[in-house]
């Protein structure tokens, strides 16, 4: 059997149907037959549901590909203090951020197109479960996807806030699409994390505990459990609702049979995929017979591009990256500890001091490329267990475990001094005595920054909602960025701006404040 990555090369031509099947018809060609799939000929067996599950997955490579190089990464790695850039790109220089952006455009497209493939599925699952003979696969089908709209609610709120419509039902008639936003009246709004807990409250009761090896990177009731943990804690730090951080805690408790690697070069290695550190990672695929990273992800069948892009973080005559490479932010490079061994899977070049080092290195330094050096097979970890363990450490602190919080901080700083050989004496325990919870916060806040610089856009991500509750001023903030003329203004520069062509077409959706 095909491995997972592979079968999604597959799956895009459920896509392509689903994105027309709502639209109404021409009375003028209602007699002429059918050229390929439609809604009447699908989802009547089991693998028509799983060709569709697929296509939810396969989505996601318009988060992660090359899309003709005009990457979309910096929008989630730039804002932050951890990463910079010379070049002008999004989110780099606040300032010329614009509701006409593409690559705004691009992402808010992305996951509205995910969401509303499983909306499709979910209301099939409804009217065509009958078509399943094993009922334990269409219980995974289910969680399966529940998991994958909760991400996508998650990156909406974190890019765009409450003014993204939450859109958690199948739209089927013009009349229906004009969905409001999620919250017309606050932007920090939880109503899309609220849904994404819903949601994954019930994948984590419907998915296996693990897959088949050939299934090895569909989610399982881990990944819904530590999604779900780390979504309670962002609402929690909104809402300042401590019963949220209670049930997070809860929540990763009941991931089972994971741990932290042993070797930090590992969480990041392309020969280290799928492995006991990681809950949930986008399957990078990067075979020569059919990828073609100048192609879009829908409509070109077999398909154009499932590969991940790391070009950005190098400056090589293959990388294809336009402009000067992501860099590390001096404010990062002084963060470290001298002798801490994760700068050297995080930033180069390891014979210089860390404090000298001026390329990102995480991901690229046994990265598999193509021939054309541009797509990878080396799989973005979206969510792994250390990120875990330093949620659940907040989560502990909030609700005053400091003691608890500081030994889980300890198990991060372990494995980092562990991952040297011989061990190093960096970075050693913090003092499990220290009652003040604003130092204890400081450490969890250092210890993530370090941990998992350059992944996913944690260090944005927790800079805004730390900021929301008062922990920190992003008003007076040193973000490190290279650039002349950085300009960053609060709220505004807080969320993306809603695309322009969506207010154009939906006067029910408010923009963001100052665009």
């Amino acid at each position: 059997m095909l491995k997972f990555k592979y079968k999604l090369l597959f799956a895009t031509l459920f896509g392509a149907f689903i994105l027309l099947s709502w639209q109404g018809c021409d009375d003028s060609v209602l007699d002429q037959q059918p050229m390929g799939f439609t809604e009447a000929t699908f989802f009547l067996s089991e693998s028509d549901f799983q060709e569709a599950v697929f296509g939810v997955y396969a989505k996601m490579s318009d988060v992660y590909w090359f899309n003709n190089n005009n990457p979309n990464h910096p929008l989630w790695l730039l804002p932050g203090d951890a990463l910079t850039t010379a070049a002008g790109l999004d989110y780099e220089v606040f300032a010329p951020l614009d509701p006409n952006s593409g690559r705004v455009g691009y992402m808010w497209n992305t996951f509205f197109v995910m969401k509303n493939r499983v909306n499709t599925i979910l209301t099939k699952l409804d009217t065509h479960g009958d078509a399943y003979d094993d009922e334990a696969l269409k219980r995974y089908h289910e969680g399966e996807v529940r998991f994958l709209r909760a991400w996508a609610m998650k990156r909406l709120w974190n890019h765009f806030g409450a003014f993204a419509p939450l859109v958690d039902r199948r739209i089927t008639s013009t009349e229906e699409a004009e969905q409001p936003s999620s919250n017309p009246n606050n932007p920090w709004g939880t109503e899309l994390l609220d849904k994404a807990i819903e949601d994954l409250r019930l994948a984590a009761e419907l998915l296996p505990q693990s897959w088949p090896e050939e299934d090895m990177g569909r989610v399982t009731a881990n990944s819904a459990y530590g999604l779900m943990g780390k979504v309670l804690v962002f609402r929690a730090t909104i809402t300042g609702d401590n019963s949220d951080y209670s049930e997070a805690i809860t929540a990763f408790n009941n991931i089972q049979g994971v741990r932290l690697m042993d070797h930090y070069r590992d969480i990041s290695s392309n020969f280290s995929l799928n492995n006991e550190e990681s809950l949930f990672e986008y399957q990078a695929n990067n075979p020569p017979e059919f990828d073609n990273v100048w192609l879009g992800n829908d409509f070109d069948i077999p398909i154009g591009s499932i590969s991940a892009y790391w070009g950005f973080y190098s400056n090589d005559p293959g990388s294809w990256f336009a402009g000067a490479p992501i860099i590390p932010t001096q404010k990062l490079l002084n963060t470290y500890e001298e002798g801490d061994p994760r700068a050297d899977w995080t930033v180069g070049d390891p014979e210089l001091p860390i404090t000298e080092r001026n390329q990102v290195i995480k991901y690229v330094f046994d990265e598999v490329r193509s021939s054309s050096n541009i797509g990878s097979m080396n799989n973005p970890r979206i969510l792994r267990y250390a990120d875990v363990l330093l949620l659940k450490a907040e989560a502990h602190l909030e609700t005053g475990n400091l003691t608890r919080a500081i030994e889980l901080v300890n198990q991060i700083r372990e494995r980092a001094r562990n991952s040297a050989s011989p061990a190093s004496d960096a970075p050693a325990d913090r003092d499990l005595n220290e009652t003040n919870a604003d130092v204890v916060f400081d450490w969890i806040q250092e210890e993530r920054y370090i941990e998992l610089a350059g992944e996913e856009g944690h260090r944005w991500w927790d800079l805004r909602r730390w900021h929301y509750a008062g922990k920190i001023d992003l008003n007076n903030f040193d973000f490190s960025s290279v650039r002349e003329g950085f300009d960053i203004t609060l709220p505004k520069h807080l969320f993306l701006p809603i695309p322009q062509s969506e207010l154009d077409a939906n006067s029910n959706i408010s923009q963001n404040e100052g665009y």
